[in-house]
């Protein structure tokens, strides 16, 4: 996993690299002006304190107006004219920082955000989650506030939501219902490990069908067989794992000595012994793949389920809008994204391009990361050569999160 994390990262670099050449990227990012035919749309996820200041303070040093994601379908559309200095706010996921920090500061500031949610993974609140008005007004510690999101309730709660969204200072739209990764074929990467759980994020674990009923949250037994994946809105054919396989090797790692067993540096090579003498033994997984109409239905339900339990839990909210996860979409996708009643598409880059111009398709708005925020034409601008540097430093020091896909 360390070789994959790598050459994942180096890829990416790579990749950034030559769309930045080939200015696929808003005439902002090369040190230009606001172009008045593109809207800057900037995604983030998790927030830190004091970067998220910085970074809303520049805003409103140079008087720039945040809109919303129903404001930005209307100037696309030619509905109705941008204003000056206009960006998008969003945040995909809706992660506990999102009300620790963000939604205070969006509020201090006067500026708005779209958050892009998962219903099938928000809960109801267990406990009252301070966050900086609290601490502002002394009711907190920094540190409570700072250590949501490693808490037993990483993201945000119905409740929370509910106070926000009341408050017209973020606007929620959908995510899908689960956020899902699905196996795609019978190569195994890796195996489920100690490493693996603390360090990788909950989207990265694939659902899995168990007795026939799909898990998505769940928490993976050691030795779980992990295969190649990709996002369910992909609409690549989703591989069901064999549950017998899965079985005989969470048994064989529980058999040896459980967590104590990855202490032994040739435990991928015995699980792999597993798999192989398993497969020789049948002469074959008894793993299956879906049909084009099991694929058409659970994109579908998907996007149904998930504007359809948002607007439960926000009464007369209509959800219009959709990100696809890990800005992965197709053609499948945004067709049955029209059929479930959303009038536009988020991803990052489309027609090889993170530019998004007025007039262009509402179902491929384009989107740029927050590290490019400070390139934004104003006072204590930054240079295009120190974000870069800081971005692939970055990318080499914490890596990719996603390895199975």
């Amino acid at each position: 996993m360390i070789v994959k994390r790598v050459i994942k990262n180096i890829s990416e670099i790579v990749e950034t690299g030559i769309d930045l050449f080939l200015r696929r990227y808003p005439s902002f990012v090369y040190g230009g002006l606001l172009d008045k035919n593109e809207v800057p749309v900037f995604n983030l996820h998790s927030v830190e304190y004091e970067k998220f200041e910085k970074q809303l303070q520049f805003l409103s040093l140079n008087d720039y107006n945040t809109l919303t994601t129903e404001e930005l379908y209307d100037i696309i559309q030619y509905k109705r004219t941008v204003p000056e200095r206009s960006i998008l706010l969003t945040f995909d996921d809706g992660m506990g920082s999102v009300w620790s920090i963000a939604y205070p500061l969006l509020k201090k500031y006067g500026f708005r955000a779209t958050v892009f949610i998962i219903p099938g993974r928000i809960e109801r609140q267990r406990n009252y989650y301070p966050n900086l008005e609290d601490f502002w007004e002394k009711r907190a510690k920094i540190e409570e506030v700072k250590a949501r999101e490693s808490g037993i309730q990483p993201m945000i709660t119905w409740e929370e939501i509910t106070i926000m969204h009341n408050s017209g200072i973020i606007d929620f739209q959908s995510h899908t219902l689960n956020h899902a990764l699905v196996f795609t074929s019978p190569k195994i990467i890796d195996f489920v490990n100690p490493g693996f759980l603390s360090s990788f994020s909950v989207f990265e674990i694939p659902m899995i069908r168990e007795d026939g009923h799909d898990l998505v949250v769940y928490k993976p037994e050691l030795g779980t067989p992990l295969y190649s994946s990709q996002p369910r809105l992909s609409g690549a054919r989703r591989y069901f794992d064999d549950e017998a396989l899965r079985k005989k090797c969470i048994s064989f790692v529980e058999e040896n000595g459980g967590a104590e067993f990855f202490k032994k540096n040739s435990w991928r090579r015995e699980l792999f012994r597993v798999v192989r003498g398993y497969r020789e033994q049948i002469g074959e997984d008894t793993g299956i793949y879906e049909t084009d109409s099991e694929i058409r239905e659970a994109i579908l339900t998907e996007l149904i389920e998930s504007k359809r339990i948002i607007e439960e839990y926000l009464p007369g909210k209509e959800v219009r809008h959709l990100c696809y996860p890990w800005n992965c979409g197709s053609d499948l996708a945004l067709e049955l994204s029209k059929e479930a009643g959303y009038f536009s598409n988020f991803g990052a880059k489309f027609n090889n391009r993170f530019i998004t111009r007025i007039g262009d398709a509402p179902y491929q708005i384009a989107r740029v990361s927050e590290d490019f925020f400070f390139l934004l034409p104003g006072r204590d601008r930054i240079s295009l050569t120190k974000v870069i540097l800081e971005k692939f430093r970055y990318r080499f020091k914490s890596g990719s999160a996603y390895l199975t896909h």
